[in-house]
């Protein structure tokens, strides 16, 4: 949920028309640092800004997903049912949605895809700030000086169903790097920091 002001919404997107008279993308009339976003787990609530460009509380971190997962017709070890915004999914631990990761891949067609070709489908340019080329050599070189299960070394052009487990671990590792796992504040659910308007939708 979203909180701003002793208000709150479970709408995807802040409701900008409704508070704020804004339409405009990312116009928050001055109040963007004043909006907090709120995910409950089993064991804590996370707070973050995620709307925030480099502030605290990511949506990777929010929602213990460091892949940013979507939903992809199978399920990945995700709470069923539950999206977040832009349709990313919820995990109950960070062990979890890391090992989601190449489950993902797998089930929704990326492992016969070259490393280039895979990021620019996991992470299209136009979508946010993505930048995929940048994002695949972050990954090769994540992977520099290792050969792939043929004896080959990785390149851009590596199929990521040559890869060794050890390795995909590495691709695992670097797209939690990209996709930005940035701490928010984790409170419990009897935290006074709370405000009254999140703590009555509990």
């Amino acid at each position: 949920m979203w909180e701003w002001n002793g208000k709150v919404s479970r709408d995807d997107n802040i409701p900008q028309q409704a508070w704020f008279s804004t339409t405009a993308p990312n116009d928050y009339g001055g109040h963007g640092k004043e909006i907090f976003h709120y995910v409950v787990h089993a064991d804590s609530i996370r707070r973050g800004r995620p709307h925030m460009l480099g502030l605290e509380g990511t949506w990777a971190w929010l929602n213990k997903n460091p892949g940013n997962l979507t939903a992809g017709g199978r399920s990945v070890g995700e709470y069923p049912g539950k999206r977040n915004w832009h349709g990313f999914l919820v995990f109950p631990t960070e062990d979890v949605g890391f090992a989601a990761i190449p489950r993902f891949l797998e089930f929704n067609g990326y492992f016969p895809l070259s490393i280039r070709d895979a990021i620019k489908k996991y992470a299209p340019r136009g979508d946010g700030r993505n930048k995929p080329e940048h994002y695949a050599q972050h990954i090769v070189d994540a992977l520099a000086g290792t050969t792939t299960t043929d004896g080959q070394p990785v390149t851009m052009e590596t199929t990521l169903a040559t890869l060794t487990d050890t390795q995909m671990i590495e691709v695992q590792k670097a797209i939690r790097t990209m996709e930005g796992t940035v701490a928010g504040v984790e409170l419990s659910r009897d935290d006074p920091r709370l405000p009254d308007a999140v703590r009555a939708l509990l």
